[in-house]
């Protein structure tokens, strides 16, 4: 409950800040608070990516959507659509990570580096 209530957090902190600034809001009050409830801080610090990411780029309100469609030179109503089915996806894999947090970890263990 705790990841799911955080990354909605994350995600609605994404749409107004970038995200280095929300990642040094955020990072410094919800780390210690996941780890004393035993979430992994890798998986933790990868959804707090995600998160911030998927709204950084949300339109209709996401900053770095808007700054995309003026460097692409898109009309933004153009490509919010378009933008809608990759942000579905995003947020599916996002489920994917909270739901199996052996995704995010497997790999560093493999190397022994978790």
């Amino acid at each position: 409950m705790f990841l799911l209530i955080s990354v909605l957090a994350l995600v609605v902190i994404g749409f107004v800040l970038e995200g280095f600034p929300a990642i040094l809001v955020t990072a410094p009050i919800l780390l210690p608070i996941a780890e004393r409830i035993g979430v992994d801080p890798l998986q933790f610090g990868i959804l707090l990516i995600m998160a911030i990411g998927i709204g950084v780029m949300m339109p209709p309100v996401g900053l770095g959507f808007y700054i995309t469609c003026a460097v692409g030179e898109a009309p933004v109503n153009a490509a919010m659509r378009p933008s809608w089915v990759y942000n579905i996806f995003l947020i599916l894999g996002l489920i994917v990570v909270i739901l199996f947090p052996g995704i995010t970890t497997w790999l560093p263990g493999l190397f022994g580096m978790h």
